[in-house]
């Protein structure tokens, strides 16, 4: 574990477990988490609410004994409606394609998709998250929208809103952000 991994993993798990308690109630049965990174959401997820989680990255990140499985940030190795439900804790704005991501997720999933994200970007925030990131060795490719740009991606993919819940798990150490839990489901 480097000397970066050890400084941050207790607020790593602080955060993890608020996620967990943020989104358990949508989650059921078999759970893709795309994007695990550390795969701290995952264990606390199955510690918590005996879920059974699956990891999928484009990188092995995980810092537990969760397998991840490693894909090409596009195309999901799973068939239809393969899993219960979906976690997607801020990993769009990663991605080049958010799009392709949603669409396979909504491809492999038969019930609940909960996506946490950042919903007020400003200058301050997209330095932190870039900080952040660059030094994890994270792409980061500013790729956020406000609440009611994400509203509409999720109308446009046909997909019901379930749950908006604001202002989710805020942390001391990153003051500035608005983050939002989305449940969207197919309709």
């Amino acid at each position: 574990m480097s000397l970066l991994d050890f400084l941050i993993k207790p607020l790593l798990l602080v955060k993890a477990k608020k996620i967990s308690v943020c989104c358990s109630k949508f989650l059921k049965g078999s759970v893709l988490d795309i994007g695990s990174g550390r795969c701290y959401i995952a264990e606390e997820l199955e510690r918590k609410n005996k879920l059974k989680v699956t990891c999928l990255d484009v990188k092995n990140l995980s810092r537990t004994k969760k397998k991840v499985i490693v894909y090409d940030g596009s195309n999901m190795p799973f068939k239809l409606n393969k899993f219960d439900s979906a976690l997607i804790a801020y990993v769009l704005h990663h991605c080049d394609d958010q799009l392709k991501v949603l669409k396979e997720a909504i491809r492999v999933t038969k019930g609940n998709i909960v996506i946490f994200e950042d919903t007020k970007p400003s200058p301050v925030t997209n330095f932190m998250d870039f900080l952040s990131n660059k030094l994890r060795g994270v792409a980061t490719p500013f790729q956020f929208h406000s609440e009611k740009e994400w509203l509409g991606i999720f109308k446009k993919l046909n997909l019901k809103t379930v749950a908006v819940k604001h202002d989710v798990e805020r942390e001391w150490f990153y003051p500035f952000v608005e983050h939002t839990m989305f449940v969207v489901r197919k309709k």
